[in-house]
């Protein structure tokens, strides 16, 4: 019996010093760990493994329009000079803001992240200059629905507006 288990014992330490791992580069720059001897791989950096939207700290806001007519979304990061966008939305249909920033690193804090915060006007009037309009006059802007929003990395926040 003592040999049974010596002899298990000394194939299992074998197969264990047998395992095969490489360590390799993908075409996109991540590493990963091959395992030759089961065909597996996992990645090196766990956080490779994450959705994009984790890793640059993205996400996405669907605004549905409930009204009858057209309309202009102005949005801007909150505080940032000379950043209000627009799109519009035809009359009983949605669009998407895709891949818009949730977070970022707080350069006096380095090791924190800044949520960051957006707010939006919506309006029947197509503003040609958006240029004469301050960080914050967002809010000037001739509107009938207003507000702001936050949202978390990879989360699609839903918006309708209404008259």
């Amino acid at each position: 019996m003592k040999q049974i288990l010596l002899l298990l014992l000394i194939a299992f330490s074998v197969s264990k010093i047998n395992a095969q791992e490489i360590e390799a580069t993908t075409t996109a720059g991540k590493k990963v760990i091959l395992n030759l001897d089961n065909k597996t791989w996992d990645w090196a950096n766990p956080q490779d493994g994450e959705k994009p939207c984790y890793t640059f700290h993205t996400a996405d806001v669907n605004f549905i329009n409930k009204t009858t007519q057209d309309v202009y979304l102005y949005y801007m990061r909150t505080g940032v000079k000379g950043q209000i966008k627009y799109i519009k939305i035809q009359a009983g249909q949605d669009r998407k803001l895709e891949s818009l920033t949730t977070k970022k690193k707080n350069i006096y804090d380095s090791g924190n992240m800044l949520q960051i915060k957006y707010d939006w006007v919506v309006s029947y009037e197509l503003y040609s200059n958006l240029n004469n309009y301050d960080s914050n006059e967002i809010e000037l802007l001739k509107g009938f629905d207003s507000g702001n929003f936050t949202i978390e990395d990879c989360e699609t926040k839903t918006i309708k507006i209404q008259d």
